[in-house]
């Protein structure tokens, strides 16, 4: 029932504006705007004008009546005058219907769809069956670096590509879950990203499967696995360690405006040296995302839980360890954007942050040149006043 009037609400409203105007415009006098005044004027052109002006200015005052008002300032607070109440501004409707931010699900499918397919395309090229990179670089450790700096660029290319520039190339439930805990991502918002991250994937996950065939089965289709020499909670250790690392470097780096535009650069070399020195003892994960879609594709659950618990839990443990941070710092610490890559031109869907941006229920982005201008001139403003803010 709310739903109903709620979409029912301002299409009559449309309707009785413009049903008041066009009568009004065809009429050769002037309709003083309220119903008393309409009926005035005589005959039954007017008295339907009336009648619709009653009805607009009966929805007008249920709707204030559900509205709730600012109490003003007493006096004496402001100077003597007590302060005016605004009820456009100054008050918000109780009740609204939720906004589904589809471009953005969308764009998190995307990269995380291309970060499954490329990151783990480079583990069957380093070390799937027939190997063509094993007879020029034999040594194991090498291909590693080489697999981590693969499997961590294609992440970082999301970031800087206009579908990482819209969503924040989170493609990581266990980011995206580390914004939400820090109040800068709606619930709504939180599950439409990790869906998008699931689907995106799984479809990676069956894209590498079709594409590479016995390659990517040689390699179990790309998934994680704890080292067979290990005690299973080493690995959820360091998974959650590496996690909770990983998740508390995007947060300073997106605290910091000098630092802000070199996120996608820190994380790369950060994620490719983890991989380098610790995927023989987990995998690396890092993404529950990242191991479920080729655990689904291969139908292999083995130990797979830990991949589903330990990045979240490490990504509340890096929440934690950063307000902690912030206690100790004079000028505070707090999440200036929700993007690993920020730029002014693209709308934002995170709250509570101060980064330039478009609306998020605007467009997606800014094409004119004008607006663009503005929109950089409002960024380098905002770092300015952030430097001398931290000086």
């Amino acid at each position: 029932m709310f739903a109903l009037r709620y979409c029912l609400r301002p299409i009559i409203e449309w309707v009785t504006a413009n049903v008041a105007l066009i009568y009004a415009t065809h009429a050769d006098r002037e309709v003083s705007g309220t119903a008393e005044g309409a009926r005035q004027l005589g005959g039954w052109r007017y008295d339907l004008l009336g009648d619709c002006l009653v009805l607009h200015e009966r929805i007008v005052m249920s709707q204030r009546e559900h509205v709730p008002r600012r109490r003003a300032a007493p006096v004496g607070a402001t100077g003597g005058v007590a302060a005016p109440v605004h009820p456009t501004t100054d008050a918000q409707p109780t009740t609204h219907m939720p906004t589904l931010h589809w471009p953005e699900y969308g764009a998190e499918l995307l990269g995380t769809a291309f970060l499954v397919f490329a990151g783990l395309s480079a583990v069957v090229l380093d070390f799937g069956q027939g190997s063509p990179i094993a007879a020029p670089i034999p040594n194991a450790g090498w291909r590693l670096l080489l697999t981590g700096l693969l499997f961590a660029g294609a992440g970082s290319l999301v970031a800087i590509s206009p579908v990482g520039k819209l969503s924040g190339a989170h493609i990581n439930p266990a980011v995206s879950l580390a914004f939400w805990l820090h109040g800068k991502l709606r619930t709504l918002d939180l599950v439409g990203y990790i869906a998008g991250q699931v689907v995106g994937a799984i479809l990676g996950a069956a894209l590498l499967a079709v594409a590479w065939g016995a390659r990517a089965t040689s390699v179990r289709d790309g998934m994680t696995l704890p080292g067979p020499t290990y005690p299973l909670w080493v690995p959820f250790v360091a998974e959650v360690a590496l996690t909770g690392l990983l998740v508390l470097g995007v947060f300073l780096f997106v605290s910091d405006t000098r630092l802000m535009r070199w996120t996608p650069l820190m994380t790369w070399l950060l994620v490719a040296t983890m991989v380098w020195q610790e995927a023989p003892i987990s995998g690396t994960s890092l993404n529950p995302a990242r191991s479920l879609g080729p655990a689904l594709i291969a139908s292999y659950w083995a130990q797979q839980w830990l991949y589903i618990v330990a990045p979240p839990l490490g990504a509340a443990l890096a929440v934690g360890a950063y307000r902690l941070i912030g206690v100790f710092r004079a000028d505070g610490l707090d999440v200036l954007t929700g993007k690993l890559f920020h730029t002014p031109h693209y709308r934002s869907v995170f709250r509570r942050v101060s980064a330039p941006a478009m609306p998020h229920n605007g467009k997606l982005r800014s094409t004119e040149p004008a607006e663009r201008a503005q929109q950089t001139r409002r960024m380098r403003q905002f770092k300015r006043r952030r430097g001398r803010r931290g000086k």
